[in-house]
């Protein structure tokens, strides 16, 4: 069976934002997965029962995308610098 290991030197800032993005994989490729699979449906479903503007429907669709992001524990400040 083949083997892999990481190794990070969690002194190093750098690596320390590398073992984050690793062990945060699993988490954001659920929500990836989440948002193209079923959030559309769900914002499309809401909007049908609202008389919205283009501006609401944006703020709807991106606070949904927030709650999903705390939901999955995914906080980009700490993946992305």
């Amino acid at each position: 069976m083949a083997k892999a290991t990481l190794e990070f030197n969690l002194d190093d800032p750098y690596d320390q934002q590398a073992h984050l993005r690793a062990i945060k994989s699993v988490d954001m490729a659920s929500f990836i997965f989440q948002l193209i699979s079923n959030e559309k449906k769900s914002i499309m479903y809401q909007l049908e029962n609202r008389d919205m503007k283009d501006w609401e429907t944006v703020n709807l669709v991106f606070e949904r995308i927030h709650e999903l992001l705390d939901e999955y524990g995914i906080n980009i400040d700490e993946l992305i610098s």
